[in-house]
């Protein structure tokens, strides 16, 4: 119903709230082979989607993280 406030909170409780953000973060690295991860969506920077939420949780626990647009 495009209701981002209650996407948002359901993307919390549901996703983000299980999981560990240094062990994420571990992963990414991982993946990547390198400690320079990129976060990627076809979404506009300014259109909303689920990177910025796991950008922000990032940033709200202590991984720094910006976005390029």
């Amino acid at each position: 119903n495009h209701d981002n406030d209650y996407y948002i909170k359901c993307f919390n409780e549901q996703v983000l709230n299980n999981l560990d953000p240094t062990r994420v973060y571990q992963e990414l690295c991982g993946l990547a082979k390198s400690d320079d991860i990129a976060l990627i969506c076809y979404e506009k920077s300014t259109d909303f989607c689920h990177r910025h939420l796991v950008a922000k949780w990032l940033n709200e626990k202590g991984f720094g993280v910006e976005e390029w647009t």
